[in-house]
């Protein structure tokens, strides 16, 4: 029996004992049986009984690790890479060490680029080198050389793990631990992630959400279950219990396990984060995490869901949109309408014929964006039946904005350059509302009426069976052949 610790990868033993005379009895009984199963050990990479010894790369000693001599070598004397081969070598050498790099991740993403740009299954491609990338190659060997030794946990002590989310959707994290009484805090590990893409469409204090998330996670296997005390700028709690934003169950299930977990507790850190030094604006400060999050879910801040009421001098108008399409024997044919309310009629504003290719849901689209367009200046409510126009307006369109409108397995979005004019027409009225109504319904209701005027306009759009009255109306308003009705 040994009174130390023996740690066993593959064909490397590492002996660990508390004083040097347990140490030598140790080797002593574990050479012993080496030479009894007839087993050798090399006398060349023997560091018998030392305080600091080097292994699997690293420098370890009492109560700190560091990156051996031996890896710093090789990195130091990496050349610039020129194929991408060369690229995922040096990436596998200093990622092997990035608990030492505080943001790795975030600083090595301009290597990354340029592999990606090259095309990173053909192994034997050429890099094209960019300033940002070679900047990015240098400082990381530079920083690889002058990193500071790392702590070794206490399971003593409580971890304390700060959490930050980084511009350009990262999250970064460090591991610490109050080493010595008096001392500052010592960093144990650096955490850095680029956020998945469906994350990447959260608002910024959902982002925090995932990177705690994250964060936690990676530092699990280190902290294994001890008290972990985790900081953060937003109020997760709140996030979970009463955010209102979309999450899929198997997120929010997730996210309220880590709440449960005996080991974790979670607190707000009003200060200076150590795992953010470029935070964000309202970072650091108090700030209501559910009312931001509600302002990023929205593509203008006042956008509203609900009619906007008739105040004296607001100029209220009332706009109904559609989209239709159908399909004949000569193929596809789509049309949008815009109906105006006037007085108990309804007066049709826009009927346009859409070239192919064109299906319902970009019909409606450009309805809604002729109708912002048409109400520039004024206060306004917009009406229409597609549950998906209604969406992009008031929930999908904020998240793909902020994911750069891809999808969350990073194709892009449907209909994104249509998308983009209409957040950009959202901007035109005083005021705006945009309200879902329900389609095909029977009555003598304004807005059933409404409705199915908008809905009989846009069928005859589609059929081209009403003289094209578009164009010089919009002549007449200031907008025609605007390229915001573009498709």
């Amino acid at each position: 029996m040994l009174d130390g610790t023996l740690i066993q990868y593959v064909d490397d033993l590492l002996i660990c004992a508390s004083t040097i005379e347990q140490c030598h009895s140790d080797s002593l009984k574990v050479l012993q049986r080496l030479a009894d199963g007839g087993h050798k050990v090399s006398k060349a990479k023997l560091q018998y009984c030392q305080p600091q010894v080097e292994y699997l790369g690293r420098t370890i000693a009492h109560g700190t690790k560091a990156i051996a001599p031996g890896q710093l070598e090789g990195i130091s004397k990496a050349p610039l890479p020129q194929t991408v081969a060369q690229m995922m070598t040096f990436l596998g050498m200093t990622g092997f060490s990035s608990d030492w790099i505080e943001e790795y991740v975030i600083k090595t993403a301009p290597l990354r680029e340029i592999m990606k740009e090259a095309g990173q299954l053909n192994l034997r491609a050429s890099l094209e080198w960019t300033s940002d990338a070679v900047i990015a190659f240098e400082t990381l060997k530079k920083e690889m050389q002058t990193a500071p030794a790392l702590a070794a946990p206490d399971y003593t002590k409580p971890f304390l793990l700060y959490v930050a989310n980084r511009c350009d959707n990262y999250a970064a994290a460090i591991l610490m631990q109050e080493t010595c009484s008096g001392r500052k805090k010592q960093p144990i590990a650096h955490y850095s992630s680029k956020l998945d893409p469906v994350a990447q469409g959260y608002p910024p204090c959902y982002q925090g959400l995932a990177a705690l998330h994250y964060a936690y996670d990676k530092a699990s296997t280190i902290t294994m279950g001890y008290p972990v005390i985790i900081s953060t700028h937003h109020k997760i709690v709140e996030l979970i219990e009463q955010g209102r934003f979309v999450l899929t169950n198997a997120r929010t299930l997730d996210y309220m396990t880590l709440l449960t977990y005996p080991d974790v507790s979670i607190k707000r850190c009003n200060t200076v984060n150590p795992a953010d030094r470029i935070p964000f604006d309202f970072e650091g400060q108090a700030h209501d995490c559910v009312a931001e999050a509600l302002t990023f879910t929205k593509l203008r801040p006042d956008l509203e869901s609900i009619p906007l009421m008739d105040r004296e001098g607001s100029n209220l108008e009332n706009y109904f949109v559609d989209g239709s399409c159908f399909k004949d024997y000569t193929g596809n044919h789509a049309g949008f309408a815009v109906v105006k309310e006037q007085g108990r009629a309804f007066t049709e504003v826009v009927i346009e014929y859409c070239p192919q290719p064109c299906s319902a849901q970009l019909a409606e689209l450009q309805a809604l964006t002729a109708a912002c367009v048409l109400g520039k200046g004024k206060t306004v409510n917009i009406y229409t039946d597609s549950a998906y126009a209604h969406g992009v307006c008031h929930l999908f369109g904020a998240v793909w904005k902020q994911r750069g409108f891809k999808k969350s397995d990073g194709t892009p979005i449907q209909h994104h350059a249509q998308i983009v004019k209409l957040m950009t027409a959202l901007m035109y009225p005083r005021r705006l509302a945009i309200i879902k109504c329900q389609a095909h319904k029977k009555g003598n209701d304004f807005v059933i009426r409404g409705n199915n005027a908008a809905d009989e306009a846009a069928k005859k759009a589609s059929r081209c069976i009403v003289p094209i009255l578009t164009a010089p109306l919009l002549d007449v308003i200031g907008i025609a052949h605007s390229p915001l009705l573009m498709s």
